[in-house]
């Protein structure tokens, strides 16, 4: 009989004036100030709606426990905005992954992807977003004290102006969220 998976909800989100040494080099270079979060933090505090970019890493800067696993299949979406007052884009495909990494420069494991490539419905309208869900399968996947999870994403698109991966500080309208399955204590 299958062991039913503890759930763990995060969030992405982008915080200007938020830094964190891992992987050998400034969070900051490495992880676009990406965070994964719990809890969405004080609206007040400085914070990015998107990056204009097609490829991002969020990390989450907690320990997650001495020892744990992922064992399940974890599920979200992601949102992609366009910038753009007068060009409609069209998103050709995109990856999600699950990563762990120590703290050693380019020292990332995948621990599970899910790939998607679009050819209908696929259009992010002006000053508008597209929100895509995923479903990642991950088979009793370790992850110890000294190891953070990453969220890696990357998109293909019809241009690579005024189009990017939203992330804003928003309990109203949440751009990223991912639901990590966790086996249960004594697994």
């Amino acid at each position: 009989m299958p062991i039913e998976a503890n759930y763990e909800t995060y969030y992405g989100i982008k915080l200007t004036h938020y830094t964190y040494a891992w992987g050998g080099t400034n969070y900051g270079g490495t992880y676009d100030n990406g965070i994964l979060v719990k809890d969405f933090p004080n609206e007040n505090l400085v914070s990015t709606d998107y990056t204009e970019t097609t490829e991002m890493r969020f990390i989450y800067p907690r320990p997650i426990t001495p020892k744990a696993f992922l064992d399940g299949t974890a599920e979200g979406h992601i949102s992609i905005y366009n910038a753009s007052t007068t060009t409609i884009y069209s998103v050709t495909s995109f990856t999600v992954s699950i990563m762990k990494s120590e703290d050693v420069p380019g020292d990332e494991e995948i621990l599970g992807s899910y790939f998607c490539s679009l050819t209908t419905d696929n259009s992010v309208p002006t000053e508008d977003y597209l929100t895509l869900p995923f479903f990642i399968d991950i088979e009793e996947k370790e992850l110890n004290a000294n190891e953070k999870i990453i969220f890696y994403i990357t998109f293909a698109c019809s241009g690579t102006v005024d189009i990017g991966i939203g992330h804003a500080n928003d309990s109203d309208i949440i751009d990223m969220q991912i639901k990590m399955p966790f086996a249960p204590e004594g697994y």
